[in-house]
């Protein structure tokens, strides 16, 4: 399963803001690296028309101090990265992309399997729409809250 990284570049050459986020998507575990995607996550992102150029890469701990924020599909990547995590610092960056689904925030737990995306992998071609499906609700989610600034990180913390 694939996570996402991302940093945020800000810069005020004529004193607005300009952010600049920059995204990646890595695994914890080499199993892909360099192979495209699957391909029925291939067929469904051309359904959805969206163009994947992108070669499968394995998350380090070097990763950490790439970015801003780390952002894992499940529970089990979050163990995944925290046990890859140099330092305290690097752990606070990691957490799931459904605490930005609509209705999630500040009260969801921990624990709570609602905030992961499943693994469609070994699964019919429904599955990974059903994936899809929930990966743009809560992006459209991380979007709003980047765009707001970004500033109340505890709501979207959720190792």
């Amino acid at each position: 399963m694939h996570q996402l990284a991302a940093r945020n570049d800000s810069a005020s050459p004529d004193g607005t803001t300009l952010a600049v986020h920059q995204v990646e998507s890595a695994g914890t575990a080499p199993w892909h690296i360099g192979y495209p995607p699957h391909e029925r996550t291939a067929r469904e992102a051309a359904v959805r028309g969206i163009v994947i150029e992108h070669r499968g890469q394995q998350f380090t701990a070097e990763d950490f101090g790439r970015f801003d924020l780390v952002i894992a599909m499940d529970s089990a990547n979050v163990s995944d990265l925290l046990a890859l995590a140099p330092d305290e610092t690097a752990r606070a960056k990691v957490t799931r992309l459904g605490a930005f689904a609509a209705g999630v925030g500040a009260h969801a737990k921990a624990g709570d399997g609602g905030l992961d995306v499943p693994d469609p992998y070994g699964h019919r071609q429904a599955a990974y729409a059903t994936m899809f499906d929930q990966v743009e609700q809560a992006c459209a989610g991380l979007l709003e809250w980047l765009a707001e600034g970004a500033s109340d990180w505890e709501t979207c913390r959720s190792p």
